[in-house]
């Protein structure tokens, strides 16, 4: 029995991508809310309930402001006017200290972080941090004077206090844990050399006198190197510690490991780069597609007429004519190819599934292919653990792929002494393996020879394998290659016995 398989959809991998976005924005520590210009909330992550009391639906499609406090809430709207008029950012691309407002009516401190994405239209995207317990912490840290053990250690966070020449005067187990040194090794050692990456020692010296001297630490990022060499991103903010007479006693850096945040940040940034690549590859094939498609009228005619004076100047010698037209002719016809191939790689690959003799298909494109091969001096031969390789598949589409596969082979060794070997072999999980190896010059360093218009050969167009690819995966296939000691190239296709998605 036939039957019809629809194939994946050329949008299935941007959907893909977007879902993998859409889990990195829903699973993220920070609250992630997204806006249009006119401030209308349109996303409202996980995060952002827990931490503003709303729920998503209550509000998506509401204005932002009902999340801001006065006077943020009455800046807002002219704030966002004024960014698109002069093109000035006061907050996108910069981490700010602002104030939020609760369901509960309870304004809380934030750091925010807002992004600008265009796509049909600009959408703001806002990464929010409640800074509470950092506010807290370092209001406790002030007023327990003796650095209190209990208070230090139970921090979830980097607390590390270091005299003003840099040497490290306590951190706590925290840090202990993150760093894999104890505080007894590090106790009076300079902090920056011991712990902070190289490449940022010098930049975090310019900061720490900058701090020791008086001046505000927010948000600033560095390298941390641990003990087993591992690098860990840390964002942190320092105070300084002021002795009973006022003077500096020594400087408290309070930070948190950003690592696995700034991960996921470059992960969402991926995707949603890809899945805008994807969109714009979709149309510029689209518009491939079409130009090649209206070319094939006036070609047919341009062959048509070429031949024609080919005839023409058959029966009129001495001319000079026909060798032009010979061209002529040629010419159009490899377009025609082209065009063909461009066409087949273009449209999906839909398969006319039933059960298929590969033994016997390879059988036949072996012994079609032989006088071929013979007359350039390659033998060709075929070989199978055991005969009879039955698999689910289209019949066309597979034999189009061996007999690419066969014929590559074979004008590989037109300008070497060698063969061409086509192997059958049973493989692990219900599938089967089709080897086509030859004895010519392999493919160069750095080729893709699946990808479109990427060829080694002269004549070739670059499609062929590209199209044989798309058949391959569309049977839930791979086919890959590689070269050969002395020399040569191995081509192997793997197939599901039972046909795609098995």
């Amino acid at each position: 029995m036939t039957t019809t398989r629809k194939p994946r959809t050329r949008d299935t991998g941007r959907e893909l991508d977007l879902l993998r976005s859409r889990n990195v924005l829903e699973n993220a520590r920070d609250a992630i809310v997204s806006i249009r210009v006119d401030g209308t909330i349109t996303h409202f992550n996980r995060a952002a309930e827990a931490m503003f009391g709303y729920s998503a639906k209550e509000a998506i499609g509401k204005n932002v402001s009902m999340l801001m406090p006065s006077p943020y809430r009455e800046e807002h709207d002219s704030y966002v006017q004024r960014y698109r008029e002069s093109g000035e950012p006061r907050a996108i691309g910069r981490i700010r200290e602002v104030e939020a407002l609760r369901k509960s009516g309870e304004v809380f401190p934030i750091e925010l972080s807002v992004s600008e994405v265009i796509y049909d239209e600009a959408i703001y995207t806002a990464i929010i941090r409640d800074v509470s317990a950092f506010r807290s912490m370092v209001a406790a840290l002030r007023l327990e004077r003796d650095f209190s053990n209990r208070l230090i250690d139970a921090a979830p966070m980097i607390v590390l206090v270091m005299a003003t020449d840099g040497m490290v005067v306590r951190y706590n187990r925290y840090t202990e844990d993150l760093c894999g040194y104890s505080l007894d090794e590090v106790r009076g050692q300079d902090g920056v050399e011991m712990l902070i990456h190289e490449a940022d020692r010098a930049r975090v010296r310019e900061v720490f006198g900058k701090a020791i001297a008086g001046e505000q630490v927010r948000n600033y990022v560095n390298r941390l190197v641990t003990r087993s060499g591992e690098v860990r991103t840390i964002r942190w903010s320092a105070e300084l510690l002021r002795g009973p007479d006022g003077t500096t006693a020594a400087l408290l850096a309070v930070g948190e490991d950003i690592t696995e945040r700034m991960r996921a940040d470059e992960e969402r940034r991926s995707l949603e780069q890809r899945a805008r690549e994807r969109e714009r590859l979709a149309d510029i094939g689209a518009i491939a597609a079409k130009l090649v498609h209206d070319l094939g009228n006036p070609l047919s005619g341009l062959s048509m007429q070429a031949q024609l004076l080919r005839r023409r100047a058959a029966t009129v010698p001495g001319e000079g004519i026909s060798q032009p037209a010979e061209r002529i002719v040629a010419a159009a016809a490899r377009l025609n190819e082209l065009i063909r191939s461009f066409m087949d790689f273009a449209r999906e690959q839909r398969l006319e599934l039933h059960e298929v003799d590969l033994y016997d298909m390879l059988s036949e494109l072996v012994t079609l292919w032989k006088p071929v091969a013979r007359n350039g001096g390659i033998g060709l031969s075929l070989s199978a653990e055991n005969g009879g390789v039955r698999v689910i598949g289209d019949d066309a589409k597979l034999r189009r792929v061996f007999d690419n596969l066969i014929r590559n082979a074979i004008e590989a060794n037109e300008e070497r002494e060698g063969g061409v070997r086509v192997a059958v072999e049973t493989a692990n999980g219900g599938r089967i393996r089709v080897h086509v190896d030859d004895d010519g010059p392999g493919v160069a360093p750095g080729v893709d020879v699946f990808r479109l218009f990427e060829t080694t050969k002269t004549n070739g167009t670059g499609i062929g394998l590209a199209v044989a690819k798309q058949i391959v995966i569309a049977h839930g296939g791979t086919i890959t290659f590689a070269n050969r000691e002395p020399h040569g190239a191995s081509f192997t296709v793997e197939l599901p016995v039972r046909g795609p998605d098995t």
